[in-house]
């Protein structure tokens, strides 16, 4: 792979398509839960929904990231040297959140 700071838009394009979603299968799900899919394939790789989501594609998708969260102080339990990274993969959970919670899937 060339060095990424010379990659071009639709490039990055590409491989955020073929190595997140499409390697995740991010398009078999509803907006909102398609995008919290992307992102934590983005942030965590590879992963799966072992637990039932519920049926509505917004409350899965805030059910995903409940569980985000957990998943996240579990690890900081587990393994106290990443409390450093806590906040800030919180910080990005929230805003994740907020926007699935704000999410009008009319527009």
């Amino acid at each position: 792979m060339s060095d990424p700071r010379h990659l071009n838009d639709a490039q990055i394009h590409q491989i955020y398509r073929r190595s997140y979603w499409d390697a995740q299968k991010c398009w078999q799900y509803l907006p909102p839960l398609n995008h919290v899919c992307f992102d934590t394939s983005v942030n965590f790789g590879r992963f799966y929904f072992n637990e039932k989501l519920p049926n509505d594609p917004r409350e899965a998708a805030k059910k995903a990231l409940e569980r985000r969260m957990a998943y996240r102080h579990q690890r900081v339990k587990q393994q106290p040297d990443q409390r450093v990274f806590l906040e800030g993969w919180l910080n990005r959970d929230r805003a994740l959140l907020n926007w699935v919670k704000t999410y009008d899937a009319t527009r």
